[in-house]
């Protein structure tokens, strides 16, 4: 079983943000991983999510590149990965979304990882994470405002702080 380890798939999410298929390709990975390990004992002892991934890591890790996988890690362009590919190494992930049922817990939703086929949607999804964070840290913010009688007026870079003293 193929599997790539949390390093590996970093440096794959770093070293290909910009390629137009495994840009979305690396994303879609690292959902499924933050996925499984927020809702299993982790990636690597899982191993449907890891089966449903084979495709999509095999496609990343370059096993089609002419020059194998090794030439394919030093090939920024990796004209090898075309969009026909990750479509078809994503088949698996949205069926494994669909019918998944995490083991932790005994919980019963359904997995609700992002997966993403462009940019666009990689640019859509991050941006969507940006705003909840904002939002929890100005409502943490608000609670610790709260709790210390001051008041806070979030702005773009730095909170404003006001004491009533």
């Amino acid at each position: 079983m193929r599997y790539m380890n949390t390093m590996e798939l970093d440096d794959a999410r770093e070293r290909y943000r910009e390629h137009p298929v495994l840009g979305p390709a690396t994303f879609t990975l690292d959902a499924l991983r933050t996925w499984v390990d927020s809702h299993s004992d982790g990636w690597a002892y899982w191993s449907p999510p890891v089966r449903a991934a084979e495709r999509l890591m095999a496609l990343i890790e370059g096993d089609e590149h002419p020059e194998g996988r090794h030439g394919a890690r030093f090939d920024p362009l990796r004209q090898d990965a075309r969009p026909a590919a990750l479509k078809a190494a994503l088949r698996p992930i949205k069926s494994f979304r669909t019918r998944a049922r995490p083991p932790k817990w005994g919980m019963r939703e359904p997995a609700d990882f992002p997966i993403a086929e462009t940019q666009a949607q990689v640019a859509e999804y991050e941006h969507a994470a940006e705003f909840k964070r904002r939002q929890a840290h100005i409502a943490l913010a608000q609670v610790i405002a709260d709790e210390y009688d001051v008041t806070v007026t979030p702005g773009e870079a730095q909170p404003t702080i006001e004491s009533p003293r």
